[in-house]
């Protein structure tokens, strides 16, 4: 298993849950690695495509 096919395997299974519910599929999933200190993406560049999301959930976070 490879971390290509499990997000192909997960895409599949999330693209027939919204399709079922009548929600538009737009794109595929991107693939992240796991390692023993983090997670990261396969392609370094997804993670510039998806900064202005990790700002905003950043935002979101209270601090305590």
């Amino acid at each position: 298993m490879t971390c290509q096919k499990a997000t192909a395997a997960v895409e599949d299974a999330v693209r027939t849950s919204a399709e079922r519910a009548g929600e538009a599929w737009t794109t595929g999933l991107v693939v992240k690695t796991s390692t023993l200190d983090t997670q990261k993406y396969w392609n370094p560049e997804d993670r510039d495509r998806f900064a202005a999301d990790y700002r905003f959930l950043e935002s979101a976070i209270r601090s305590q």
